[in-house]
């Protein structure tokens, strides 16, 4: 009777083993369900906002045209123009399980083709009888803006769809993945012995999913941070572009009017208030373009010492420069660093170029880098310093100089919509470092470039 009782307990623990081994396999498949539905998510996500980067582009780059008459814009437009119709078409197929975003995404093909129809209809009037003296042009403007919105209106829709989706998706995700330990913490607690190799097994594989998860949260982040670029960039695009587009609109008004009263004169003199008026235009927009294009991709990261980059920039300027102008450039050596190559060179230009600019009439250009270890919030950072010695600049404006497109006027060598020391933020934003502004009025100025040991 003893033996028998005995062989249903055995029996009885291994129908629980079986039973719980059949509920973890269930959970695993049921969490590998979850991620395949968080990774469709984050595809549509990002499908959808290159989607609206592409749209942006090809208006863009289509008043980039109509402003520089640089062929170069009409074709990167239609370019873009093609691109869209494609991956609407990739959209269609990746939402075909969503009737609420198959609605939206008819809405967003009509106001699509509104658009493009509008922009070819303002290339037809510029090639055939020019952008600015022709007040039905500024009416298709207009009118672009507003199949624009309603196209940017059909985005912000599917994002939101998206977003919903993907929090109820992480929602079951975590509950999920709450609900896994406990099961295996039953199952070893009952039959340990059975059962070890197994568990840690699968632990094991939980251990690189939420790894897996933690990496996909970090692309998420990165994600919104792109979106936030975005915004900026849409921001710009539509307040500081405004300026030179209403001067433009003014001065072509005028020189109308001057034609009109047969003035030469001042038809000329508006003319040349549009062309530099359509530069300044042209500079933002290669500004934004250049910003944008300051991507992070792991694959480009290399592992360089920040003192060898240096002198590789201080030579392609010495050779630019001298002997209009002298320099004493030194440095200190720096430890190896994992960077972008290439942004690093571009950021060393920028501080170098600045150097230059704000130089004192008639002075050597001292240029010195120095490298030592700071902490900063109980954070180790190594701490790169620019130090040159020209006309400084007042340091209650440090923390407007990394703004792109500021308004200051520091200097006569100051330019307007300024993107270089901007670019320098991006670049330190793309490395997870920081840089600071330091300067004595009329004695020199100091960039410092903190780089974390640990990223």
């Amino acid at each position: 009777m003893k033996s028998k009782s005995i062989d249903i307990l055995f029996l009885s623990a291994f129908l629980f083993i079986g039973i719980t081994l059949y509920t973890t396999y269930s959970s695993v498949r049921k969490q590998e369900s979850f991620n395949d539905l968080v990774d469709h998510t984050y595809l549509v996500k990002n499908k959808i906002l290159d989607l609206e980067s592409e749209f942006r582009s090809m208006i863009s780059n289509q008043r980039s045209y109509m402003l520089s008459e640089d062929t170069q814009y009409l074709k990167i437009y239609r370019d873009r123009s093609s691109a869209l119709d494609q991956m609407y078409e990739e959209l269609l197929a990746m939402t075909q399980d969503n009737p609420d975003q198959q609605k939206n995404l008819k809405d967003l093909k009509k106001s699509l083709n509104d658009t493009r129809y509008v922009l070819n209809q303002q290339l037809k009037l510029f090639e055939n009888g020019g952008l600015f003296s022709n007040r039905k042009v500024r009416n298709h403007i207009n009118e672009t803006d507003q199949y624009a919105d309603s196209f940017l209106n059909a985005i912000r829709r599917m994002s939101e769809v998206e977003n919903e989706l993907l929090k109820e998706r992480i929602y079951s995700q975590d509950a999920g993945e709450r609900l896994t330990p406990y099961t295996f913490t039953l199952l070893g607690v009952l039959s340990f012995a059975i059962i070890a190799f197994a568990f840690f097994k699968q632990k094991a594989s939980l251990t690189e999913k939420n790894e897996l998860l933690k990496n996909k949260r970090h692309l998420l982040k990165n994600l919104l941070n792109s979106n936030a670029d975005l915004e900026e960039y849409a921001y710009l695009a539509s307040h500081d572009l405004k300026e030179p587009l209403r001067k433009i609109q003014i001065f072509s008004d005028t020189a109308q009017i001057a034609i009109d009263r047969d003035n030469p004169d001042d038809v000329r003199k508006y003319l040349q208030k549009i062309d530099k008026s359509a530069n300044d235009a042209a500079r933002m927009v290669d500004g934004l373009l250049s910003h944008a294009q300051l991507e992070k991709n792991e694959k480009d990261l290399s592992l360089n010492r920040l003192s060898d980059l240096f002198g590789d920039v201080a030579a392609e300027f010495r050779t630019a420069h001298e002997p209009d102008i002298k320099f004493s450039i030194s440095s200190e050596e720096t430890p190896m660093l994992m960077v972008y190559e290439s942004q690093i060179k571009d950021l060393f230009r920028n501080l170098f170029s600045n150097a230059v600019k704000f130089r004192k009439e008639g002075d050597l250009v001292e240029i010195k880098m120095t490298c030592d270890q700071v902490n900063v919030k109980g954070e180790e950072y190594y701490r790169v310093s620019f130090v040159d010695n020209g006309v400084g600049f007042d340091q209650n404006y440090a923390g407007l100089l990394f703004e792109m497109f500021n308004k200051l006027n520091l200097h006569q060598n100051s330019k307007k919509n300024n993107t270089g020391l901007s670019l320098c933020k991006k670049v330190m934003d793309n490395h997870h470092g920081k840089i600071e502004a330091h300067s004595v009025k009329n004695e020199c100025s100091t960039f410092h470039l903190l780089f974390p040991k640990i990223v």
